[in-house]
């Protein structure tokens, strides 16, 4: 089915004020193709798919300013989601739209629910009928009454998939929905997609990780500022080629250069808590960098939560310079001088309505506030030198950080710490949804920190990163640590080793 032309995205503009989003944009998906979207941060690529599954705005739903939509070579004028989804237009997100109390079916079938009778009752028996039918075709043994929130994010990325297809879909958005995933995970999502391409679909796929680009695409589209820097098969492509069309600069590789001291700043003994860690033990010196590795699910995220005081502690102790800290409460952590990069920026990190001024110095407002009010002065001043330390694009410390691409606002999440002054900081996924050249720059951050004295415990589902940036790795299973290396005198095997250890 190869050849035929379905989607044709001719010449799109789009522009807000002061920017222009996108120039001119062009890109053609054909039948049983899979062409890979990619670039930084910024580059457009949200905005090009939300003109294609419009979303309301101020001044009506979201359309570009000039240029043409063209499905199987008739033009289309999508006036909001259902209607593109009418059109057999879909787009999975890397951040679900479902509703944890209601079951695996009613997800599926969430606002076209097949109805019945004279009063149009919702006909459950065909809906159960119609996902089971689905979720075997995927290879999914998820039953359809099962609770949609007690499922773990790779099944629900799958659920996902699986209404794409109920929805008649023939044009499939794929935007970064591997980002939280293993890499079992991550292989099981890519045979479906290519089983879907096989029986026809095209499909957009979106994803900062240029190993999939090169795994699954028939064809890559570049984006730079809003405009395509490049085009081409993958298999006639390089990494370099793709990182060069995206950024526009060679990105240099981090030398690590270890800043880590003898002197102890963090000892944890048995630490237990969250209904799952279990007697966790070990010491983080100044200036080192300690990473956690581990399986999606293993523990790591959970005992960062411990210690910040957001995941409940049942046992263990926990001393920084010397001195107890009794996990439980952020409010004491903080005193003790610990600041936390949470997993999730958008839900966790950010207050999104709230400006990028606001964002960086809530950490900091007791330091710089009075019984009466907030020295304004000074909190301009804090959040003007970290958007320049740190390289934050913003127009202006105004700007709402819900406007801001995803590694501007994962900088302000890292700058609202660093700003703290926090003697040890935690980070949880620090370059999670971000591109090529914003985790260079993350990463180049990090290790810059460690020379004022900082320990740092990085977790991260990238092993590249946590073996070339770590001083020491731990690696945790099931709760409980399994294993612990030098970071230069390690394989990704060996921790992996570690990661699926069997007790």
């Amino acid at each position: 089915m190869a050849g035929q032309k379905l989607l044709k995205m001719e010449n799109i503009t789009k522009k807000f004020p002061g920017v222009l989003a996108l120039d001119e944009v062009s890109l053609e998906v054909e039948a049983g193709e899979i062409v890979g979207l990619v670039g930084e941060n910024g580059a457009g690529k949200t905005t090009l798919i939300e003109i294609l599954n419009p979303h309301p705005a101020p001044t009506g739903f979201f359309r570009q300013d000039s240029g043409k939509i063209y499905l199987e070579g008739r033009e289309i004028k999508p006036r909001g989601p259902r209607e593109a989804i009418n059109m057999g237009l879909s787009i999975i997100h890397q951040h679900l739209s479902q509703v944890n109390n209601l079951s695996v079916a009613h997800n599926l079938f969430l606002g076209r629910e097949p109805t019945r009778g004279p009063f149009n009752t919702v006909d459950t028996r065909s809906m159960r009928r119609q996902s089971r039918r689905i979720l075997e075709e995927l290879g999914l043994n998820i039953e359809p009454e099962e609770k949609i929130g007690r499922l773990n994010i790779a099944q629900r990325q799958m659920i996902e998939l699986a209404r794409a297809l109920l929805l008649d879909t023939r044009v499939l958005v794929v935007d970064e929905i591997t980002a939280a995933l293993n890499e079992e995970d991550t292989a099981r999502i890519h045979r479906v997609l290519l089983n879907l391409k096989d029986k026809g679909l095209g499909i957009i796929f979106i994803s900062h990780h240029l190993e999939e680009i090169f795994a699954i695409c028939d064809r890559v589209v570049v984006l730079r500022d809003g405009k395509v820097s490049g085009t081409g098969a993958p298999s006639e492509l390089t990494r370099e080629d793709l990182i060069h069309w995206m950024v526009g600069r060679d990105i240099k590789k981090i030398d690590r250069e270890s800043q880590a001291s003898s002197d102890e700043l963090l000892w944890v003994d048995n630490l237990s808590g969250a209904g799952f860690v279990r007697e966790v033990s070990f010491k983080l010196n100044q200036g080192e960098i300690l990473g956690l590795a581990g399986l999606v699910g293993a523990g790591r995220s959970e005992l960062a939560g411990i210690l910040f005081g957001v995941q409940p502690h049942t046992g263990g102790r926990v001393l920084i310079e010397g001195k107890p800290m009794k996990p439980g409460s952020p409010h004491r952590a903080m005193e003790a001088g610990l600041g936390y990069v949470p997993e999730d920026r958008l839900t966790q990190g950010l207050i999104l309505p709230m400006t990028v001024k606001d964002n960086l110095t809530l950490p900091v407002l007791p330091h710089i506030s009075s019984v009466w009010r907030i020295n304004e002065k000074k909190r301009r001043q804090i959040a003007r030198d970290y958007v320049s330390r740190l390289d934050i694009a913003t127009p202006s410390l105004k700007q709402r950080v819900s406007g801001l691409s995803g590694g501007n606002q994962q900088k302000v999440v890292l700058g609202k710490w660093l700003a703290f002054e926090p003697k040890i900081l935690v980070v949880d996924e620090p370059t999670r949804g971000i591109d090529v050249g914003a985790k260079s720059e993350i990463m180049r951050i990090l290790q810059e920190i460690t020379a004022r004295g900082i320990g740092i415990i990085m977790i991260s589902s990238e092993l590249p990163e946590i073996i070339n940036l770590s001083d020491r790795i731990l690696v945790m299973c099931e709760g409980r640590v399994t294993g612990e290396f030098r970071g230069t005198d390690v394989s990704q095997e060996e921790i992996m080793n570690c990661a699926t250890y069997d007790s």
